[in-house]
């Protein structure tokens, strides 16, 4: 089993605990929630910002995530299933 975490970085409300918990249950996997950070996307200036602004924004923040993403998806599991086939494609 791989011991490295999913950390899920995005807006408020987007799904990312609900996604997580799926994702790192089919990947077998911690889910962690990085609470205790700084999340610059959630300051008043990122309230609107390009997904490039985001992922820059906080080089720190930036390391301590190792899985990132964003879907427009419908469902969290439709989310899951999409991630875990890119990564069997791998």
């Amino acid at each position: 089993m791989n011991d490295e975490p999913i950390i899920l970085i995005g807006p408020l409300y987007a799904g990312k605990t609900t996604v997580g918990k799926l994702l790192a249950e089919g990947l077998g996997r911690p889910f962690v929630l990085p609470d205790r950070t700084e999340r610059p996307y959630q300051k008043p200036e990122y309230l609107n910002p390009d997904l490039n602004e985001i992922l820059s924004a906080d080089d720190h923040f930036n390391r301590l995530v190792k899985h990132t993403f964003c879907t427009n998806s419908k469902t969290p599991a439709q989310t899951c299933q999409e991630i875990l086939a890119a990564l069997n494609r791998a």
